[in-house]
């Protein structure tokens, strides 16, 4: 009885990982929403680094190939699993962050050093709207996370950077300051 107990529980536990799945790719290019002039280039578990200094940088890095030798030297390697991005920095050093995606996949938003970046060649660009003018009435808060990624389970912290994230994919970052 004991067997087919663990055997149910371990082929529940096979169906869990399955479903725990990245919800868009972090492979491909990506820059940074407000500086065009810095490229990530993620393929097979490398990070390549590109600079540009051209007027036309997205056509550029349009043209640029994973180790093709126009990256800065060095690369990084990384891991995407379960929407979270790890990346070794080197020398002990690793950037841990959960990405939520927005856009159909072609806007990541790092959680934990709170900034995003946009797919290259993508039509998704920044709304140039303030968040405080947002109006977001059917969603529903999914979870709340620190700067480190942990979830937190009270709200009430103040002098904390907490990330507020939604089921539509919207994150708010909010700050409530003890006076």
């Amino acid at each position: 009885m004991n067997k087919k107990i663990l055997l149910v529980a371990f082929a529940f536990g096979l169906t869990q990982m399955v479903q725990a799945q990245n919800t868009h790719p972090i492979e491909g290019k990506w820059v940074y929403e407000v500086n065009l002039n810095t490229m990530y280039l993620f393929e097979d578990g490398i990070r390549y680094t590109y600079y540009c200094v051209e007027s036309n940088c997205d056509s550029l890095y349009q043209t640029y190939e994973a180790g093709d030798g126009n990256h800065i030297p060095g690369t990084n390697p990384y891991v995407f699993k379960n929407d979270t991005l790890t990346v070794d920095l080197n020398f002990g050093n690793e950037l841990v962050t959960p990405v939520i995606f927005e856009c159909d996949g072609d806007k990541a938003n790092f959680v934990t050093p709170a900034y995003s970046m946009l797919k290259v060649g993508t039509d998704c660009n920044a709304t140039g709207i303030d968040s405080q003018e947002i109006v977001c009435d059917d969603r529903a808060l999914v979870k709340v996370v620190n700067l480190l990624g942990k979830e937190i389970t009270s709200t009430k912290l103040t002098n904390k950077a907490l990330f507020y994230i939604y089921d539509d994919g919207t994150i708010e970052k909010k700050m409530i300051l003890e006076q």
